[in-house]
């Protein structure tokens, strides 16, 4: 179940939107770019920088995708929710053109719901 409350401007979100948040955020956040979370990002955003192919692109999501699983298992005593847990994220598209790249993403959790998502277009130049 997705909930999402609207307070004026605020929106809190949960369920697979929620975890699809925070697989955005720990994909393209820097390891150790939050002081207040050294554990939680990954280097696939300064690989993405340096992928000159779509093969590339796919190999760099294999190594961040091992690693956000990681985190997101350890985080799984904090919530017993299987809408906001993790059982996997796919890169199913590559777009690499003009300088610009765009990612197509699944995100599944674990009561076994899909959330499809498209990245903006990053430019890589």
């Amino acid at each position: 179940m997705s909930t999402d409350i609207h307070i004026q401007s605020l929106t809190a979100t949960s369920g697979i939107k929620r975890l699809a948040q925070r697989v955005v955020f720990e994909l393209f956040t820097e390891r150790d770019s939050v002081s207040y979370l050294p554990q939680h990002g990954c280097s696939f955003i300064t690989h993405l920088y340096n992928c000159k192919s779509e093969f590339e692109v796919y190999v760099a999501f294999a190594a961040a995708r091992s690693h956000i699983k990681r985190i997101f298992k350890s985080d799984e005593k904090y919530t017993q929710d299987k809408n906001e847990l993790l059982a996997t994220v796919k890169l199913d598209r590559v777009i690499l053109a003009d300088g610009k790249i765009v990612l197509l993403l699944t995100i599944v959790n674990k009561a076994k719901k899909a959330i499809q998502l498209e990245t903006p277009a990053l430019m890589l130049e």
